[in-house]
């Protein structure tokens, strides 16, 4: 690799970049010992990354990766360089998510693949536009009768900008279910709020599968990955009305672990109100890896059939399984209240290339 680690100095540069920033063709952007900018011939330099070393650009503030890149603005502090990847409402994500005490893998929040930085853009969008209504009626299939409250990863994201506040029955069902959990407990990627109505809970994929169930040596501290214990911890825990709502024999051995948790979660914070989990994935992106995927932990298919044939008969529209793609056909694209969201799914790159084809 080109470059050195002498006086490293510290990006200064605050710029989002979307696919057409980069040109991929050239062989040096392919091999990685060039910045993949488009005309940047400025040296590469090699920066710590964990226990190995990374080269950056110093002068469009990038490191890059196998193929991908992060947002980097030095090794301080990393919330300047984050906030690059969060391109609407950055003043909320800066109140909302980036001093939250709970939010998991915040470290990953610049990384161009981040499935959360994609989440934030889009849904907070749809709130800032009042256009949050029409989202969650496309992504449940239902008629929803009001705006419903946001919070993403158990935060509540407020307009206004008043105090952070956790989702209190998330908090309620994670301590019961998973009080002897101390890293990485269940965490809703988005929770759609209507009070005294329905409870929505989104599992937001981009370029990881869902998880499947599989046999591991987890910590008792630690979530089960395996089908029995699953269901020991989530499903024999749960209240005699989610324990209902699911047909226990008809549980196979390919149990998609995060959606499982999800739907758990979805009931015991319902309550007695209404509740829906929706699996929300690209299919550019699962287009792109399930070919090469071999991995017994993670799928890249639709699971819908498998989810839904462990649901009882008048629960199985409580699953639905959507894409960012046709989220944007059916919602973005004609809505001229959302030309912001649209111009990032238009602009949003996934290593390097457009991440979604919208035409």
């Amino acid at each position: 690799m080109p470059g050195g680690r002498a006086n490293i100095p510290a990006s200064e540069s605050e710029e989002y970049f979307g696919w057409q920033d980069f040109d991929v063709k050239r062989d040096d952007v392919a091999r990685g010992t060039a910045c993949p900018v488009r005309a940047c011939i400025a040296p590469l330099l090699q920066v710590p990354a964990g226990k190995s070393e990374r080269p950056v650009c110093p002068v469009h503030g990038i490191r890059l990766h196998a193929n991908t890149f992060v947002y980097w603005n030095g090794d301080g502090p990393s919330d300047k360089a984050h906030l690059r990847n969060f391109r609407i409402r950055p003043d909320l994500a800066r109140k909302y998510v980036f001093a939250s005490t709970e939010k998991a893998e915040k470290h990953r929040l610049g990384h161009e693949m981040s499935e959360d930085a994609l989440s934030w853009n889009v849904f907070a969008g749809l709130l800032d536009a009042g256009t949050l209504r029409d989202a969650t009626e496309f992504l449940t299939g239902r008629k929803i009768a009001a705006q419903p409250e946001l919070y993403l990863w158990g935060e509540r994201i407020d307009l206004a900008g008043g105090e952070p506040s956790r989702f209190e029955m998330l908090e309620k069902v994670g301590r019961e279910l998973e009080r002897e959990i101390r890293h990485f407990r269940t965490e809703p990627d988005v929770i759609l709020h209507i009070p005294g109505q329905i409870v929505v809970c989104i599992e937001a994929k981009f370029g990881s599968g869902n998880t499947l169930a599989h046999e591991s040596n987890a910590k008792a501290d630690e979530k089960p990955t395996s089908v029995e214990g699953l269901v020991k911890r989530y499903l024999d825990r749960s209240s005699e009305r989610t324990r209902k709502s699911i047909d226990r024999e008809a549980i196979g051995s390919r149990l998609h672990g995060q959606l499982f948790r999800n739907i758990i979660f979805a009931s015991e914070m319902a309550g007695k109100e209404d509740w829906q989990v929706v699996n929300l994935v690209s299919d550019e992106q699962w287009k792109e890896t399930a070919p090469t995927s071999r991995s017994i932990e993670y799928s890249f298919e639709n699971p819908e059939k498998d989810v839904r044939a462990y649901l009882n008969p008048d629960h199985r529209d409580r699953f639905t399984y959507r894409t960012w793609e046709d989220l944007y056909r059916r919602v973005v694209k004609e809505d001229k209240r959302l030309k912001k969201v649209a111009d990032y799914m238009l602009s949003k790159s996934a290593h390097y290339k457009s991440a979604f084809k919208l035409a």
